[in-house]
């Protein structure tokens, strides 16, 4: 069985699904993360080894941290590193041209803000990410895109070549986890924690940035006031931004129709999708694919998403969904008043998303995806070495 390492940040116990995947096609997967948790000691969560590696110090250990890296992959006897996140793919570049043993690839999983901040500041971020997928070229054997845009947009600068790149949409998610949420009870919970009632909800499921488009939900639920024909809550859940420069503030609204709240950290995503009339996702961040649009999808809930990139890769207008404008506000609420207006196109949505969904974005798909690319990289590794050396 092959040895392979996925290298990312302290969240990279997310990953356990598609390892666990792996499994299945003969390829034995150890997690490692930049002070991942437990940060001072190796974990084994769900069977899966977490190697913690530094103590998240970036500032003292980011010239350490690349031998960290060429010791990790030695010592466990893994074949490849492949990284997740663009810091841990910037610090696995540095190992990689210290390993002549080791293959290194990538997964892009978006280019977060550089491309959605303007000015001088957005200049500067998109010179500078530029310039490190320029090093990146020379260390990875291999990169692998989220999106179609994002793969389109380093071919055209030459940040890749297209014979040592590919797409595999997102990460992947296990349809079967959410048809059984959709028929169990765990939806009318929900409406009692959130105290939604028999009401329309639209959900917003992120964690709080303003690129996000938290302040445009806000602003266009209360444009659909008094024009929904229902009652209608409008939902915000997830997990407050501790950087005060990025993050977004909810403005709560109670009119003769809408009342926009926000909920927390929901407890139960499945759930929640469950019972979701509407999902929102107006976001203007550089994401692989929106994890949240895949669930979303798979549990038949009508999208409205931002015309962007990550989220066309769902999200085909008026055939999966509605697409607007990122960092608009009207085009949002005349999306919702439509669908709030036409359950039968809503419901002809959701069917549709869940099979683009079905037929290439499974959990299964994208494992096996990734296994025939390991392996292949894996079978030609004198080759591979070879051509990045």
């Amino acid at each position: 069985m092959k040895k392979i390492i996925f290298f990312g940040a302290y969240d990279i116990n997310a990953r356990i699904p598609l390892v666990n995947e792996l499994r299945t096609h003969g390829i034995d997967v150890e997690l490692a993360g930049i002070g991942a948790t437990p940060a001072t000691a190796d974990s084994n969560a769900d069977g899966v080894v977490t190697h913690a590696v530094g103590r998240g110090d970036l500032k003292r250990e980011f010239l350490k941290l690349p031998g960290m890296i060429r010791r990790l992959r030695r010592d466990r006897g893994a074949d490849l590193v492949h990284t997740w996140d663009s810091i841990p793919g910037m610090l696995a570049n540095r190992a990689a041209d210290g390993d002549r043993q080791g293959v290194y690839t990538r997964t892009v999983t978006g280019t977060g803000q550089s491309f959605a901040t303007g000015g001088a500041k957005g200049f500067a971020l998109r010179h500078g990410y530029g310039s490190a997928q320029v090093v990146a070229r020379k260390s990875a054997a291999f990169t692998v895109f989220q999106n179609t845009d994002d793969h389109r947009q380093f071919l055209e600068h030459g940040w890749v070549a297209p014979t040592t790149s590919m797409v595999i949409p997102g990460s992947g998610v296990k349809l079967q986890g959410f048809d059984a949420v959709r028929s169990s009870g765990r939806g009318d919970e929900m409406r009692r924690h959130y105290e939604v009632g028999d009401r329309y909800l639209v959900v917003l499921a992120t964690r709080l940035l303003k690129a996000k488009g938290v302040a445009e939900f806000c602003d266009a639920a209360r444009m659909c006031d008094g024009k929904l024909g229902r009652s209608a809550l409008f939902l915000i859940v997830g997990p407050e931004e501790p950087n005060p420069k990025r993050a977004a503030a909810v403005t709560p609204f109670v009119g003769t129709e809408v009342e926009v709240r926000y909920g927390g950290n929901c407890p139960d995503i499945p759930g929640l999708l469950s019972t979701t009339d509407l999902l929102v996702h107006p976001t203007a961040y550089g994401e692989g694919i929106p994890r949240i649009l895949l669930e979303a999808a798979a549990s038949e809930v009508p999208i409205i998403a931002s015309d962007w990139a990550g989220c066309r890769d769902v999200v085909v207008h008026d055939a999966t969904g509605l697409l607007v404008p990122a960092r608009s506000t009207a085009p949002i609420a005349d999306a919702v008043i439509r669908l709030a207006h036409d359950d039968v196109l809503a419901t002809d949505f959701g069917h549709a998303a869940r099979l683009r969904v079905e037929g290439s974005m499974t959990l299964e798909i994208i494992a096996g995806q990734y296994a025939d690319l390991f392996h292949q990289l894996l079978a030609n590794r004198p080759a591979v070495k070879e051509s990045i050396s």
